[in-house]
Parts: structure tokens; sequence; C-alpha cells
């Protein structure tokens, strides 16, 4: 069966800079919906008519996914203001203090009475690599299709990652 949407798709990825520097890769794997808005557009575009054994190998530059980086999301934070979770990684929606502003924070840096936290995803402003090899298609029962379309049990790595703006991200 070819990728079109909707159905289910399995894909083994291995995601890189395009220095060849990996920086996630799937161990099992990913399960998703196709046209459900679980990738970038560019990535579902790429996949669309592909079959189980099928590889590409598809590079995305920033505006296609995560966006550049943006040095207005970096702020200096007291420290006090973060409790006991205070330590490099961990993650905040919104600014502590401040009104929620629908950002995900993680602290980058900590200095004696001050912390960065950088509201940009991680791979912000970086070129992309996606190395896919599509394992299995199957076809969605239309009885099934709302109940994935809100299935927040898929696996969380790299659906963090993979999801345009609006899904699970920094954005």
């Amino acid at each position: 069966m070819q990728i079109a949407a909707p159905c289910l798709v399995e894909i083994d990825v291995r995601l890189s800079d395009l220095q060849d520097n990996l920086l996630e890769q799937t161990d099992e794997p990913l399960a998703y919906l196709h046209g459900g808005g679980d990738l970038f557009g560019a990535l579902e575009e790429r996949l669309e008519g592909l079959e189980p054994g099928d590889r590409i190998v598809v590079d995305l530059e920033p505006a296609q996914h995560f966006g550049d980086y943006d040095a207005e999301r970096v702020h200096l934070v007291p420290r006090a203001l973060l409790g006991s979770e205070c330590g490099i990684g961990a993650q905040f929606e919104g600014l502590p203090g401040q009104p929620n502003d629908g950002v995900r924070y993680r602290i980058t840096d900590l200095a004696d009475d001050v912390a960065v936290l950088d509201g940009n995803h991680p791979y912000a402003g970086i070129d992309l690599r996606f190395e896919i090899r599509v394992v299995a298609v199957s076809a969605v029962d239309p009885g099934e299709l709302d109940e994935l379309e809100d299935d927040d049990d898929l696996p969380p790595s790299f659906l963090q990652v993979a999801r345009g703006p609006g899904g699970t991200s920094y954005h």
C-alpha cells in the first residue's frame, strides 16, 4: 500500500544536521497518522506515494520546521523564581513570575543568581536532514480517524521534534 492520507504509517528516522551530526534517531518505528498534522508539511509531501521498504532523505530549512533562532525568546530570570526545578534542561510553560505566554522555555545556562531561559526550539535555525525508511503503511477505518487524530500516546521523542507550529513544540 502506498502512503496517502489518511493512513497509518510506521517509519524509522535518523535526524541530523547537514554536517551529519546525529540529533535524534528512532529506536523503534515511529507511528503517525499521515495527513493528521503530526509531521511538517514538507516531510509529509515527500512521504506521499511511498511504500514499505522505500527510503528517502529530506533536507529542511528552518522556515520549513521550527523557524529561525529568535534572540528575543531568550530571557534572564532570577533563579529564586525557579524553585527546586532549577537545572539546565528544566522546562517551563511561560516565564516564571509572568502571565503564561504559551511558550515552552528551557534553562540553557545558570549563573549565581540568574538562569537563562530560551523559548526557541532546540533545532530552531538549523538546517535538518531526515533520513527515513518506510516500515509499514496501513489503511485507517473511518470510525477510527477521530480517535487517532487525538492520540497523544504515540512515541513522544520524534513527534516533539516533527510536529509543526501549533503541535507540541516550543513555538
